[in-house]
């Protein structure tokens, strides 16, 4: 499939069997409100939508976004869910996972790679666990204040110059959520 089949370098495409959608208005992305739509199917229409799914490489195989949605929905709504994803790119997984009740965490958002800690060679974890993990055992057992804590420290790791991403949350529990590590 080719989105702009330019073969002879006029701006316009060659061949219309080849396009799927154009880029109209020179952003260089196909979008549907700015560009007319798409046309994924190969159907003649350009109202064709498309999704992406987030994924954890897991020991027993690869966990998909919309199959941990299912199991975490299974869980009673009355429940407090804490979910912490702290692998690149993981913030993809906090508008799937946020719901009632559910707070939700990553490490970085979805288009930047995760921040690993070291100390002197030595690899100490992904950098947003080990702030958060370190704030709650220094007795910050609020999570929205221990999630504040990882990312000041992460934002001291990055710099003035705001090089990658800082976590990312979603927070639909009412008040502040208590949690010890025993």
């Amino acid at each position: 499939m080719c989105f702009n089949a330019d073969t002879n370098g006029d701006g316009k495409a060659d061949n219309l069997n080849d396009v799927i959608g154009e880029d109209v208005n020179g952003d260089g992305i196909i979008d549907g409100p700015n560009d007319g739509g798409a046309d994924l199917n190969n159907d003649g229409d350009r109202s064709d939508w498309f999704g992406i799914d987030e994924s954890v490489q897991c020991k027993d195989g690869i966990l998909w976004d919309d199959d941990l949605k299912q199991e975490v929905d299974k869980i009673s709504s009355s429940a407090k869910v804490i979910l912490i994803f702290d692998t690149c790119f993981s913030g993809g997984f906090i508008q799937e996972m946020s719901g009632s009740n559910r707070v939700v965490m990553s490490g970085v958002d979805e288009n930047h790679y995760g921040w690993t800690l070291t100390s002197d060679g030595t690899e100490l974890g992904v950098a947003f666990t080990y702030f958060f993990l370190n704030a709650l055992n220094n007795k910050v057992n609020i999570v929205e204040w221990a999630f504040e804590d990882a990312n000041n420290e992460i934002e001291k790791m990055v710099g003035p110059n705001g090089l990658g991403s800082l976590p990312v949350i979603s927070d639909q529990i009412a008040g502040e959520v208590i949690l010890t590590i025993s």
